[in-house]
């Protein structure tokens, strides 16, 4: 923007103001974008977060009880979307239907790592 100094009639008070104003707001500004990211795009720890299989590999325990998958999940939390892969997590043989494709499921993030998710147990639904 150019300002033609010549056509307006403004005082060095006023300039000194209008720059200090502008700087604030600009800072006013940056922070709150910086909290808004912070809470609102970001992965927080401990929060739960729908997830869908996208991809499931798996195999029987030694004792045939357990099926251990390395799933390859799709992860929602809030408006954020990004792919965790090789997810491992032992489930029961009976809930062997819940590793197919497309599969919805809840996870949690890692409270001491916040790229890591925690398939939580008690929440899985088809």
């Amino acid at each position: 923007m150019q300002i033609l100094w010549d056509k307006i009639d403004i005082n060095t008070e006023a300039a000194i103001l209008i720059t200090l104003v502008s700087g604030v707001a600009l800072i006013i500004s940056g922070l709150a974008l910086r909290s808004h990211f912070s809470v609102s795009h970001l992965a927080k720890s401990g929060q739960h977060a729908e997830a869908t299989v996208l991809r499931a590999n798996h195999c029987l325990s030694r004792d045939g009880k357990e099926v251990i998958a390395n799933l390859v999940i799709l992860v929602r939390p809030s408006s954020m979307r990004f792919f965790v892969s090789e997810v491992k997590c032992q489930l029961p043989f009976e809930k062997y239907d819940m590793f197919k494709a497309g599969a919805s499921i809840v996870v949690k993030f890692n409270p001491y790592d916040k790229n890591q998710v925690m398939i939580d147990q008690t929440f899985y639904f088809c």
